[in-house]
């Protein structure tokens, strides 16, 4: 009678057996069958002064998504190249074999046509946050930030948004609005609003701030996820809603990334600020009107001399009749 094989001689004639099969095709047929559900992604590097290239890679594998194919890879292939991309020495991004059939890829940016799909693209952005993300936008409101500013994921992420001072703050909420209220009225309620939700669920209110006194005033829209800055076309509560435009990740984002940064840290919080701004616009208001009111008085005051200067004139006319006399 043979003795059974004690553990460590099973695992070996495992081992051994695996071995075999796969020297005699398996590994083989593994491999061709693996590389025909993946190709090669790489990104080359060249230096500038001597022409020499440095090629990284990963691989990824195609599925269909009904609208086109759909590119999976590991997230450290993802980051690694993200952030490969900030080097001037970056050239290109390619899905294929170098030196064969290889077709570009341009990271970091994204046609903005269609309002859901950009949405969810702006939200999938922010859940990558870890330390900040910052919104710049004059015409960012109530919407946008129920929308995309609470998107966040990570705990602790801090999120501002850089917003205008101007009309958008001051436009009726509607046509039937008879209260006086613009607004602003209703985008610091709903930030009121907000914020107590937002304690109950132990989360923190974004920071909405105004651009101008202190901080900076800006055109363009940026949106700031931890190290990374991304240019729109439109303004965020208008992506996608109508004509083309582009969201585009900037090569280079240091110095404008610093501006934003910094002006955050200087800018007003609009839900402090807005009593004050808005009270100060109504004292203005008040005052243009008085000066309208004494200037429409004293012209008219001038037509009134105007017209009795020329009856005092008239009066003094001889009438055709006493003229004939």
């Amino acid at each position: 009678m043979l003795a059974a094989p004690t553990d460590s001689e099973s695992s070996q004639s495992l081992i051994d057996e695996a071995i075999a099969v796969i020297k005699n095709g398996l590994g083989k047929a593994e491999l061709e069958f693996v590389g025909s559900l993946v190709t090669p992604i790489f990104w080359i590097f060249r230096n500038s002064r001597t022409g020499q290239e440095l090629v990284k890679n990963g691989s990824l594998f195609l599925v269909d998504a009904g609208e086109g194919a759909f590119a999976v890879t590991a997230a450290h292939v993802v980051s690694e190249c993200l952030n490969d991309t900030k080097s001037p020495m970056f050239v290109q991004c390619m899905i294929g074999r170098q030196d064969q059939v290889a077709f570009p890829i341009h990271i970091g940016d994204r046609i903005i046509d269609a309002h859901t799909d950009t949405v969810a693209f702006i939200r999938s952005l922010l859940a990558r946050a870890k330390k900040r993300v910052a919104f710049v936008d004059p015409y960012f409101n109530h919407i946008d930030v129920r929308e995309f500013a609470v998107a966040t994921q990570y705990q602790d992420v801090e999120v501002h948004a850089l917003i205008g001072r101007g009309d958008p703050l001051w436009s009726r909420p509607s046509a039937a609005a008879r209260d006086g209220s613009v607004a602003g009225d209703l985008f610091a309620e709903d930030l009121r609003a907000l914020e107590e939700r937002l304690k109950a669920a132990g989360r923190q209110l974004p920071g909405v701030r105004l651009m101008g006194d202190t901080a900076r005033t800006y055109h363009d829209r940026f949106l700031v996820i931890d190290d990374d800055v991304w240019h729109f076309g439109h303004s965020f509560n208008q992506v996608g809603e109508g004509d083309v435009s582009m969201a585009t990740r900037l090569r280079y984002p240091d110095s404008i990334r610093d501006l934003i940064v910094e002006d955050v840290e200087r800018a007003a919080l609009f839900i402090e600020a807005w009593p004050a701004l808005r009270a100060t616009r109504q004292q203005a208001r008040k005052t243009l009107c008085a000066r309208v009111a004494a200037w429409v008085a004293r012209l008219c005051a001038w037509a009134a001399s105007l017209q009795g200067g020329e009856r005092g004139v008239e009066n003094a006319r001889p009438r055709e009749s006493e003229a004939a006399l």
